[in-house]
C-alpha cells in the first residue's frame, strides 16, 4: 500500500529510458521524444516543457531497453498505451520543466525491431 504522501499505487523505479510518444485520436500532433524519470508496472513518469505535454489525454508510446539489452542483435522495446494522469510542477524539477504521471491502459508489450530508429507505436 502506498504511504499517504504517496500518490501511485505501485512502486517505481528511477529509470532514465528513451520514450517517443504519439497522442491518439487524430490530433495532428507528431511523435515526441523524451525520457522517463521513472517507471513501474502501472505507470510511468517523465518530465518535459510545458509546451510538449500532448493535447491528447491517451497516448501510444514505445520505451526503448537501455543499451546493452537485446534480442540476438536486435534492440528491444516496450509498446504500451496510457493515459495522461496529471502535469506537475514542483521544486524537485528543473525550471521551465514539468512531470506528467501516465497510467498504462494495458499491459506492455516486448518487441523487437530491425530497424533502430524507428519511432511508430
Amino acid at each position: 500500500m502506498a504511504s499517504r504522501h504517496e500518490r501511485r499505487a505501485q512502486p517505481r523505479l528511477p529509470l532514465p529510458l528513451r520514450l517517443a510518444l504519439e497522442p491518439l485520436r487524430g490530433s495532428g500532433e507528431g511523435t515526441i521524444v523524451e525520457r522517463t524519470w521513472n517507471v513501474g508496472a502501472g505507470g510511468l513518469y517523465y518530465v518535459t516543457r510545458p509546451e510538449l505535454i500532448p493535447a491528447a489525454s491517451h497516448l501510444a508510446f514505445r520505451l526503448d531497453a537501455p543499451n546493452g539489452v537485446h534480442h540476438g542483435f536486435l534492440p528491444l522495446h516496450l509498446h504500451g498505451r496510457g493515459e495522461v494522469l496529471r502535469v506537475d510542477e514542483h521544486e524537485r524539477l528543473p525550471r521551465g520543466l514539468v512531470g506528467v504521471a501516465v497510467r498504462f491502459s494495458r499491459p506492455l508489450e516486448l518487441m523487437a525491431f530491425a530497424e533502430p530508429g524507428r519511432t511508430a507505436v
